[in-house]
């Protein structure tokens, strides 16, 4: 599960420093003495002289920069280091300075930008989204290295419906990191592999650097791909003791300073499963596909794309094709756990149960604490129950004396466990769609004492999804199936301001 939308730091830069490009004019010493005095109107007015007769006078563009910086004129502050940095003769270190600048403005431009999208879903006042937007197309104006704003820009885009500006957006970032997704699959570097398993296929960085955050380590290895710059970005979260990989930087532009290079970014699929999905929906069929292959050869172990995948084999007729590559992937390499979970995977969207059971008990017989095959192991028992269950109800539908074959408790018993397992990892002691499947089970198998247990736990985590509403519509059910009719009510209420 990616940790989204999250706050960027800003850098530390102060004034930039006059580097003494040239003899100074009447106008310029003018303007110094009136920043002295911090008279920052008089100031930008002998500037604006200065650059009206000589638009590439480097150090009036340098003190017309920090003058906008005091007046919060963000767009005149930027314009002028934009300016700058063509500059004749510009210092590197000037250089690094005008970046780091422009920098902290792409910082407050894309954090604003995550506030209002944030609001946006949790108050559904769509406006937010425009706004949003805005604040998101400052921020590619002002660093157009970065491609981050362009997935924010696309999610907005879908979330007040527009697909087609979505789609646009979507496009613009796969421009722009297709190549590290290349150099990435060619050295077998994916999304949620430990950073050990990376450093033994790529062999020690030629340097690592380590950011400690509240929440996470993460370290930041830098490597040689064919004489250009690969950066490995692997977070260690909640005590674990390997960092997993979340993303990588190729090729960082040469236009950033060092430390913007260094960035720490998690690198996002969610723009290419935008676009499989869309594909898919307009009946591009081979085109969806081939997003599809991109997100399994990005982030292996995510399964979220396994049922369009094998509707997209039987739409294109190829479900024999999928299946037959992925049983000679594990006839040759038996204990890749990631074959394993793609093929069970398949089995589990067939309602073949029984062999998608038997391929997960692979994996885990592997990997005790695979997430992956833990979680879809509960699901695959969950599922058969439903359908036994379904049975069961047809009948007693067409036979009201029939008695119900409840045997299928067993298999929802077998799903709660791997559930529970799944819960001893920490990212998901608390997750919303874990705790809901088990209310369920426990519900439906009359386990009165659990159901009372995981309601505890879903109201002990109230303030923490207190903006989530999927929170208060689980709630909701499950006070309503559990004849807590005013707490239901209490929920349905705050479903309706949330709207």
């Amino acid at each position: 599960m990616e940790r989204i939308l999250r706050f960027i730091l800003l850098g530390a830069f102060g004034a930039l420093l006059v580097s003494g490009f040239q003899c100074a004019s009447a106008d310029l010493t003018t303007a110094r003495n009136a920043m002295r005095k911090q008279d920052w109107a008089a100031a930008k007015t002998a500037l604006t002289k200065v650059l009206a007769t000589d638009p590439s006078n480097c150090d009036a563009l340098v003190l017309l920069a920090d003058v906008s910086t005091k007046q919060n004129d963000v767009p005149g502050m930027v314009d002028a280091l934009r300016n700058l940095k063509t500059c004749t003769g510009i210092t590197p270190k000037l250089a690094s300075e005008v970046s780091g600048r422009l920098y902290n403005v792409w910082v407050g431009e894309y954090n604003e930008a995550i506030k209002l999208y944030n609001e946006a879903n949790s108050t559904g006042d769509k406006s937010k989204y425009d706004e949003c937007i805005k604040h998101l197309q400052t921020a590619y104006e002002v660093k157009p290295e970065f491609s981050d704003p362009l997935t924010l820009i696309g999610q907005a885009h879908e979330m007040r419906g527009d697909t087609n500006a979505a789609i646009l957006a979507y496009r613009t970032w796969w421009e722009a990191e297709s190549a590290g997704f290349d150099v990435a699959k060619t050295k077998g570097i994916t999304l949620g592999m430990n950073r050990g398993a990376l450093l033994k296929g790529m062999g020690t960085p030629l340097q690592t650097k380590i950011d400690s955050l509240p929440e996470a380590i993460v370290y930041k290895d830098r490597f040689d791909v064919g004489g250009r710059m690969l950066l490995v970005f692997a977070a260690a979260e909640g005590g674990n003791a390997d960092a997993v990989v979340e993303g990588w930087t190729y090729a960082p532009a040469s236009t950033i300073s060092e430390s913007e290079q260094w960035r720490s970014r998690m690198t996002s699929i969610n723009p290419i499963k935008a676009l499989a999905f869309t594909a898919y929906n307009r009946g591009n069929y081979e085109e969806s596909l081939t997003w599809c292959n991109h997100v399994g050869a990005a982030k292996p172990l995510d399964t979220d794309l396994n049922p369009l995948r094998t509707e997209l084999f039987a739409r294109l007729g190829r479900t024999d094709q999928a299946v037959t590559e992925l049983k000679n992937l594990i006839a040759k390499d038996p204990n890749n756990v990631t074959n394993r979970i793609q093929y069970a995977g398949i089995l589990m969207n067939e309602d073949k149960f029984d062999e998608a059971i038997a391929e997960y008990n692979e994996v885990l017989r592997r990997e005790p604490v695979n997430e992956t095959a833990l979680f879809n192991m509960a699901a695959v028992y969950k599922n058969r129950a439903v359908k036994a269950q379904n049975v069961e109800r047809a009948k007693q539908q067409a036979d009201r004396k029939y008695t119900p074959d409840e045997s299928y408790m067993k298999d929802l018993g077998l799903s709660a466990e791997y559930f529970v397992k799944l819960r001893t990892i920490f990212k998901y002691r608390d997750d919303l769609t874990v705790l809901e499947q088990l209310a369920n089970i426990y519900e439906v198998r009359r386990e009165k004492k659990q159901v009372a247990e995981i309601i505890m736990e879903l109201e002990a985590l109230r303030e923490r999804y207190a903006n989530d509403r999927k929170y208060f519509e689980i709630m909701e059910g499950v006070y309503a199936r559990n004849n807590m009719q005013d707490k239901a009510k209490e929920m349905e209420q705050i479903l309706s301001k949330m709207k």
